[in-house]
């Protein structure tokens, strides 16, 4: 793994690594040429969030740049990159007509465990050998915690893009790969997702932007002045897609909110 890659992760999975509750589940294995499905659905165009605290109050504003990043594809072709040199198949259920609606929650908790996938989209998955769903979505997520006052406030990027915080003249930026991941195992069920260390990088997925230019004009901001925020939100995918695959294919002991389940070595 790239030591840019750890780096990338190491403040979230430091702040937000967190116990929880964990049962045995049994054992799965992947092997080579097992069939994943993969589907992202996100924007194209990148959002910039930005808090301005000022005299001890903060005010938050949101922006959509019309830039033509076409992330959709862009981390659609990262995470396939990333599970075909695994070893995996990908299977494209974007082609396949299939939407980010019907597939989220084929696999739900089910008290202390996970249910089995049930109706008419897992039985179409089983019937092509799908082992595995990646599922990818832009969402709101939280790109910064502030804690400096007491208590921590978790300030909130609207979708993939550029985050800043402005505290009087000096300003911070972070690019937030804002994204909604889940992987759901289908036999036996789980989603890796909701698993450590998986569950922190997701958690917070923002990357400092060190060296960064401030715009000349913060609330108006050139596609060029932007493209480092891509640049560096694409390597976070790379990242988190490389945790992807060794979840799915490395030794340790993953722990869900309802369930754990234990991953062998097949290497």
């Amino acid at each position: 793994m790239k030591p840019l890659a750890g780096l990338l992760r190491l403040l979230p999975m430091l702040l937000l690594a967190a116990c929880a509750g964990t049962r045995e589940g049994p054992p799965f294995t992947m092997h080579p040429g097992d069939r994943i499905g993969l589907l992202v659905e996100t924007t194209d165009a990148p959002v910039h969030t930005h808090y301005h605290t000022d005299a001890g109050a903060t005010v938050r504003s949101a922006h959509a740049y019309p830039y033509a990043w076409q992330l959709d594809a862009a981390v659609t072709e990262v995470i396939r990159r990333q599970l075909t040199v695994a070893g995996f198949t990908v299977v494209d259920l974007e082609a396949q007509g299939m939407r980010h609606g019907e597939l989220d929650g084929v696999v739900a908790p089910s008290g202390s465990q996970w249910a089995p996938p049930a109706g008419p989209i897992a039985e179409q998955l089983r019937q092509q050998g799908v082992r595995a769903v990646v599922l990818v979505r832009d969402a709101r997520t939280l790109a910064a915690l502030d804690c400096a006052d007491g208590p921590c406030d978790e300030h909130l990027a609207e979708g993939p893009g550029l985050y800043s915080r402005s505290v009087g003249n000096a300003t911070s930026f972070r690019a937030v790969a804002g994204f909604d991941w889940h992987v759901y195992l289908l036999d036996p069920p789980g989603d890796l997702g909701a698993a450590q260390p998986l569950r922190s990088t997701l958690r917070m997925p923002a990357a400092e932007l060190h060296g960064f230019r401030r715009p000349a004009n913060l609330y108006a901001m050139t596609e060029t002045e932007l493209a480092p925020v891509r640049k560096r939100l694409l390597e976070y995918v790379e990242a988190t897609a490389e945790d992807v695959v060794g979840m799915l294919g490395g030794r340790r002991v993953v722990e869900v909110e309802q369930a754990s389940v234990h991953v062998p070595d097949t290497r």
